[in-house]
């Protein structure tokens, strides 16, 4: 007996030990890290980095983080300006959007069931310019800050994602990708598309502080919104310059296709078609402003039109029901979530693109359509506002919407207008911008000067055209 209990009692002091052993190395590793944290974040100045001398090569740029594809497009336009730029999907982290992919601006993809709403619906060859991390096969040596092991240990693959980018001459970051970037070594420019920049820099957490981290050592910061000087002022950021977002204007273009029209204006019993694209948001695209405009105009006794809705985003059960509880379900639709050509052929049958209602802002599907000579109506509330049907209230949306009911020419004129002013503003010109950027980055130099092209104007603008 007493030599069973001299076994036990060696057995529980051995576990003892090791579980004591285990929280002391799991207290080490954290006091580390928080150390390493603390020192990275402290001296998270801008970079100062020799002028690389390329001796006439082509500029190298990878792009990182592709929300909607406006990476996917900025890269196509960068290449034919002679620039060979790459975009990087790091798919083990944070590019594992369908709405995301390269494909889904080639393939004709309509989704019904939004349980297959991820990338297996996509068969399609990656473009050739398009690199995913994941399946890289090549892992060269990763250089890292000396604090990059640690700090970026969390991340699946964040030294194949970092050796993937260190091959290129500069990078153009947006997204989580931001917090990323210094550890490259390479010079970068950030590129915000909101959350990045607005959200996720400023909280106490590890991930908030590197991304911080990561705007604060940037070389420089281009601005395609209005928007973004608030917060780059809040983290103190400098070097910024203004250029309005890329939009291809030869993929959109204005197109007819008068028998997919005439088989949605049978399908749908109506004379008109109003197309709404936007994810169910109420907070920023304003679904249920526009329900309620659609229940204004049929207390009018407005008939022979059809707003399409699509199925996807957090409040649309909420637009189903407002939809049942206004009683607007014969003047209402709903189409699958599509890719972009088939998005395209959506536009081209449309009499009037609604877009967003609270941001006061154009998003890239404004700007698409528009290119499209579609007429658009939105909320915007800064001077020099383009060509569009400006509306914010549910009253306003109902009054846009009576206008394009009864001024079908005018409405023509309009969107010939809304083409004309983003070929001008958004078209190729462009990007000879974002290249003078890459160019003053890699020569050491701070970014053009390229002054706001949107002016705050707390008013809110008439959703009517001036011609009326």
């Amino acid at each position: 007996m007493g030599r069973l209990i001299s076994r036990i009692r060696k057995l529980l002091t051995g576990n003892l030990e090791q579980r004591l052993q285990s929280e002391f190395d799991e207290c080490r590793q954290k006091l580390e890290h928080e150390a390493a944290l603390t020192a990275y974040c402290s001296a998270s100045n801008r970079q100062l980095l020799e002028p690389l001398n390329r001796d006439g090569a082509p500029i190298r740029v990878g792009l990182t983080m592709n929300l909607a594809n406006n990476f996917f497009h900025l890269a196509n336009g960068l290449r034919a300006a002679g620039v060979e730029a790459d975009l990087i999907l790091y798919r083990s982290a944070f590019d594992n959007s369908l709405l995301g992919d390269p494909r889904w601006e080639i393939e004709e993809v309509e989704v019904t069931d939004l349980d297959q709403l991820d990338l297996g619906v996509l068969s399609s060859p990656i473009p050739p310019h398009v690199r995913e991390i994941e399946a890289e096969p090549d892992n060269p040596q990763y250089e890292p800050h000396p604090s990059g092991k640690v700090l970026l240990s969390s991340w699946k693959n964040a030294e194949k994602f970092i050796a993937c980018l260190q091959q290129y001459d500069i990078l153009i970051v947006s997204g989580p990708s931001v917090a990323f970037a210094p550890f490259t070594g390479k010079p970068y420019i950030t590129f915000p598309f909101g959350g990045d920049l607005m959200v996720y820099p400023f909280g106490d957490d590890h991930f908030a502080r590197l991304q911080a981290a990561g705007w604060r050592r940037a070389n420089g910061h281009i601005f395609s919104g209005g928007f973004e000087t608030k917060y780059a002022d809040i983290l103190g950021l400098g070097n910024y310059t203004h250029i309005p977002h890329y939009i291809d204007t030869e993929l959109y273009r204005p197109t007819e296709d008068e028998k997919f029209r005439r088989q949605l204006l049978k399908e749908h019993d109506c004379d008109k078609l109003f197309f709404m694209p936007s994810r169910h948001h109420w907070p920023i695209k304003c679904q249920d402003r526009v329900l309620q405009a659609i229940a204004n105009l049929k207390d009018r006794g407005r008939t022979g039109f059809k707003v399409l809705l699509t199925t996807w985003g957090d409040d649309f059960g909420r637009s189903c029901a407002l939809i049942k509880e206004l009683g607007i379900d014969d003047y209402c639709a709903f189409v699958p979530t599509m890719s972009k050509p088939v998005l395209r052929k959506y536009f081209a049958a449309a009499d009037l693109v609604l877009d967003q209602f609270a941001l006061g802002e154009y998003g890239t599907l404004t700007l698409e359509a528009m290119a499209m000579a579609r007429p658009v109506m939105l909320h915007y509330k800064f001077d020099d506002a383009p060509p569009i049907l400006n509306a914010a209230t549910s009253e306003q949306i109902a009054e846009g919407l009576e206008f394009a009911l009864d001024n079908p020419q005018k409405m023509v004129e309009l969107g010939k207008r809304a083409r004309e002013w983003v070929v001008k503003t958004h078209g190729p010109d462009v990007i000879n911008k974002y290249v003078a950027a890459l160019e003053a980055t890699l020569e050491g130099d701070i970014l053009p000067a390229c002054p706001p092209f949107m002016t705050l104007n707390d008013r809110i603008h008439t959703p009517i055209p001036s011609e009326k």
